[in-house]
């Protein structure tokens, strides 16, 4: 009873101490650089804001940790203001574990958070994004890197849609499982790849489709063909041409040079990084949720 106390109170009284904010703003700043020096980081920074457009609320970078700028502009105030804004009970949900009873636990709960008062929080536009008319390759070079990284990606329908059953199963066939064609082909077969996948992200509007694929630096045109061909395949995929991020291992440059593409991967390997910090945790970590969810 007394960590529920200690629930109550950070839900209803957070201080947000300033030194302790600035420590960890600090914090934020530093991995935010730390991911523009690895591969995998550095392509999840910059393909959200491709695939659905700036200033949709998914094309922020899917490591979770922002923006320099926006970083750098927050204050404790804002911090204060975001949670009066969005904390409201009729918008939450308490997971209680331990050995104990609803009946136990419910009217000392209702206690507790007795002075949370409801309320509506702000509304997200979660706008649909609309298919690209062709595909496009976004390159980062680094010169003289060993491994290429290459991350295709495009939209899926919400998770909710009568389709979903039929899209799994294309996702499992292409991707999703070790045994996929994706990876059947560019590690068993071809042996230009540690290991490739694709995966679903779950999210109330239009999910990420993502293809992943370290493979060998002179074989990165090769690769990224066969990703095309297999996804071509698969005329059931959940939406039509890609856009793609072909990076250096370890590449800092951002800056993408564009080039057209007649045919896209219909596919998209979807991986929320959880903050991964190299391309060689990738793979395991996106097995690992997609099994969670």
């Amino acid at each position: 009873m007394r960590r529920s106390k200690s629930t109550a109170d950070v839900a209803l009284h957070p201080s947000f101490p300033q030194a302790d904010f600035l420590r960890e703003q600090k914090q934020q700043l530093a991995t935010i650089e730390r991911e523009k020096t690895e591969p995998v980081p550095l392509a999840l920074r910059v393909l959200p804001g491709l695939i659905y457009g700036k200033g949709h609320p998914y094309s922020e970078p899917w490591t979770g940790s922002g923006t320099a700028a926006s970083v750098t502009q927050l204050t404790r105030e804002d911090m204060a203001r975001f949670h009066a804004a969005w904390f409201k009970p009729n918008h939450a949900t308490l997971i209680v574990v331990g050995d104990t009873a609803l009946e136990e636990m419910k009217p000392k709960l209702e206690k507790l958070f007795s002075a949370w008062t409801p309320g509506e929080t702000p509304k997200k536009n979660v706008a649909t994004v609309a298919l690209p008319e062709r595909s496009v390759v976004y390159l980062m070079d680094r010169p003289g890197a060993p491994q290429s990284l290459i991350l295709a990606g495009n939209v899926a329908p919400p998770k909710n849609t009568p389709a979903e059953v039929s899209i799994e199963s294309m996702n499992d066939i292409l991707g999703g499982d070790f045994g996929g064609r994706l990876n059947m082909n560019l590690r068993e077969d071809k042996h230009w790849a540690y290991g490739a996948a694709t995966l679903l992200m779950s999210a109330r509007g239009q999910r990420p489709f993502l293809a992943y694929a370290p493979v060998e630096t002179d074989k990165t045109k090769e690769s990224m063909t066969e990703i095309d061909q297999r996804a071509a395949r698969h005329p059931g995929g959940p939406s039509g041409d890609a856009g793609g991020v072909g990076s250096g291992e370890g590449e800092r440059d951002p800056a993408p040079a564009r080039v057209a593409r007649n045919h896209g991967p219909s596919h998209e390997l979807g991986g929320r990084s959880d903050r991964l910090q190299s391309a060689g945790r990738l793979l395991p970590d996106l097995r690992r949720e997609r099994c969670a969810r």
